[in-house]
Order: structure tokens, then sequence, then C-alpha cells
């Protein structure tokens, strides 16, 4: 995830991920560390994402990306939408405390296998 990738997370680079299949779905887990000062603007991300229709994603992707700027990390902006539109809104996140600074973030997304 670019997102994550960007200025949200730290420089550490630890990273995980996983992929499975359950009952006709592929499960993608990808954990990343974050800074907590960066937990709130994730959040409000997500929530925006996860409210719009299919079609109102669509329009967000293609504005985003003729529109949007690039990070200096080479990012779009376009991760979150992209698993959106690919999971039909079924993602999540948690969050595990690391030290007073960083959070694990973990995303487990369910994609359609069909």
């Amino acid at each position: 995830l670019r997102l994550v990738g960007s200025e949200m997370c730290i420089r550490d680079r630890f990273g995980i991920i996983s992929v499975s299949k359950s009952e006709g779905n592929i499960i993608i887990y990808s954990g990343n560390m974050m800074l907590k000062d960066n937990k709130k603007e994730f959040l409000e991300s997500i929530e925006q994402v996860k409210k719009q229709t299919r079609p109102e994603l669509k329009i967000a992707y293609k504005k985003q990306l003729t529109q949007g700027s690039i990070s200096e990390k080479g990012g779009a902006g376009l991760g979150l939408i992209q698993i959106a539109l690919n999971s039909d809104g079924n993602f999540d996140c948690n969050f595990q405390d690391v030290d007073d600074k960083k959070e694990f973030l973990m995303l487990e997304i369910s994609i359609s296998a069909n």
C-alpha cells in the first residue's frame, strides 16, 4: 500500500503481507508500522472511502488520477480507492500499540475469488 508506505508511516520499513483463501474469497492481510500522530487522518480516509458507492469511487479514482499530485515517494493517493473498488468495500483495519509513538496497522481486505 503506497498510502501506508508514504508520509504516514515511519521509516522503519517493516511490513508484512499474507494472502489466503476462505469461503470463495481471497483474504489479504497487509501490515505496516505507522506513526500514532497519523492514525486519525488515516481512519478519516478509510471512512470517506468506505461510505462511497462504487460509481462514486470510480469518479474519485479518475479525478485523483487526473487532478491529484504525486507524493515524494511516487504515490498518487489511489491506494484506498483501489482497495475499496477491488473489495467492494469489504476491508477493515486494526491497530496494535508498539510504543508511545508507533502503532502497527493491519489491513484485512476480502476480494471475491469468483
